[in-house]
């Protein structure tokens, strides 16, 4: 099986790491040293344009190697689809932004939501069984 990193709708623990750049007078990236940052905020656009804000914090404190990143927390990966991601980093100096990415965010292949027979009851999500 080929390793892939996919992301999954309601996956949790799912880690977005960035390394904030800016170009020097020569044009060349550069790491932007974050260790004076007041403000890191994932801001996430949904396929249905919904946006998601998201505190974030440096990778490696104290932020020198220009690594900031968001942890999903449950939720969070709401919806299917092509979705937006842009850093917005804060500073005494002013605020800027990265350039935007993307990436998809696919649907898993068991339900997302799981109807009980035995109670008539709807849960979220189908229940983790053990392997016997």
């Amino acid at each position: 099986m080929t390793c892939t990193n996919s992301i999954h709708v309601a996956d949790e623990g799912t880690v977005f790491e960035v390394t904030i750049t800016d170009c020097d007078e020569n044009g060349d990236a550069v790491v932007v040293d974050l260790s004076t940052a007041t403000v890191i905020e994932f801001v996430f656009v949904l396929p249905s344009l919904r946006v998601k804000r998201r505190t974030g914090t440096v990778s490696t404190p104290p932020g020198t190697d220009g690594k900031c990143r968001y942890v999903a927390a449950p939720g969070d990966l709401s919806e299917a689809g092509t979705w937006k991601l842009q850093v917005r980093v804060g500073f005494p100096s002013g605020v800027w932004r990265t350039e935007e990415t993307t990436f998809p965010v696919e649907l898993p292949i068991e339900p997302l939501h799981y109807f009980d027979p035995e109670t008539g009851a709807a849960t979220a999500a189908a229940p983790i069984v053990a392997a016997s």
